[in-house]
């Protein structure tokens, strides 16, 4: 799955991880990341969401980096409102955020062109201490051109 990421093969990311019950593999938390991660191409989006939405289903608890993928999907599928609404259920679900979680809500709020919401969320960011980078500040300025 993993492979299919870096090659940018979502659908046959998705496949593997479709097929992998009848194999007798059980996916996990890893080869949902993966497969999470290959669906942050823009035409994927949908499919990022409702894996995230199903890995409860197998008892599977999604981590800030499948929230983060799925964000970044959404975010290049240019469905930036439900890329908010994602970030802000990572949190609700007490899931603590990272930088990569905070550059990916910011570049949701460039796409909608909400630079207020991005500048709240870039001081909320240095009020946790996330340990921002460059990119962190450049999605925050880009929502502001705008």
């Amino acid at each position: 799955i993993s492979v299919c990421e870096k090659a940018h093969q979502w659908r046959l990311s998705l496949a593997l991880q479709d097929h992998m019950p009848t194999a007798a593999v059980l996916p996990n938390e890893i080869s949902y990341s993966g497969a999470l991660s290959a669906c942050t191409g823009a035409s994927s989006w949908n499919r990022a969401a409702m894996l995230l939405q199903s890995m409860p289903s197998r008892a599977l608890l999604p981590d800030i980096i499948c929230h983060s993928s799925t964000v970044t999907a959404c975010v290049n599928g240019a469905r930036w409102q439900l890329a908010l609404a994602m970030q802000r259920g990572a949190g609700q679900q007490r899931l603590t955020l990272d930088a990569i979680s905070c550059n990916a809500a910011t570049s949701a709020c460039e796409k909608g062109r909400q630079w207020q919401l991005a500048l709240r969320l870039l001081g909320g960011a240095v009020v946790q201490r996330l340990p921002l980078t460059v990119v962190s500040y450049n999605a925050a300025i880009s929502a502001c051109e705008k």
